[in-house]
């Protein structure tokens, strides 16, 4: 019962235009086969305009305000050396925190 009701509730909708055969009996697709249809030329594509610079990953106001500046360095511009960096800075910071515990 539904099903009709939705059948007869899509076939009463009007329609924007009446459906209409096409204009030719052999359809071929990316080709003409009827000689009174012709296949447009497609428009050379434009150009994209090159993309702007893109946003930080993490913008100053998003990070801890004691977030440390060679950890910043890393997460703006991930390469080795800043890897590097950041390893040697921790490994320092590591060894630091341990002399004091020793001394605890």
């Amino acid at each position: 019962m539904l099903i009709l009701l939705l059948l007869v509730a899509v076939l009463a909708l009007p329609h924007a235009s009446p459906a209409q055969p096409l204009p030719c009996t052999l359809q071929a697709f990316f080709e003409s086969v009827c000689p009174e249809i012709e296949i447009l030329p497609q428009a050379a594509p434009t150009p994209a305009a090159p993309p702007g610079p893109l946003p930080p990953l993490f913008p100053k106001e998003t990070l801890a305000h004691d977030i440390p500046p060679l950890m910043v360095t890393l997460l703006d511009a991930p390469t080795p050396e800043n890897a590097r960096a950041f390893k040697a800075w921790h490994l320092r910071r590591l060894a630091r925190i341990q002399e004091v515990n020793r001394l605890l």
